[in-house]
């Protein structure tokens, strides 16, 4: 995975907002994910890059590019890992 893979939200999963907190739904698991956590799933499309979403974040938040792609990275290997997104290029890990 590098910052040009571009993957999207399996199709299967769903999202809610439950008492104010973001659940995922997929596969027949639960998860509470975060407010960041939902931004990167809400703009990993199949069409966007990584850095798009990076560039998208860091308009978002003060925070380092390093720190924001490493952050960036372990949560889509996590959404990956977790059949939340399916790759469609080089998000495999």
């Amino acid at each position: 995975m590098n910052v040009s893979s571009v993957c999207k939200k399996n199709i299967q999963t769903r999202i809610r907002r439950i008492a104010n907190r973001h659940v995922v739904l997929a596969n027949g698991k639960c998860f509470e994910i975060n407010d960041v956590s939902k931004f990167i799933l809400d703009h990993l499309d199949g069409k966007t890059s990584l850095s798009k979403v990076i560039d998208l974040l860091m308009e978002e938040y003060e925070v380092d590019r390093g720190t924001l792609e490493n952050d960036v990275f372990r949560t889509v290997e996590f959404l990956h890992a977790n059949d939340i997104i399916i790759d469609v290029e080089g998000c495999n890990g």
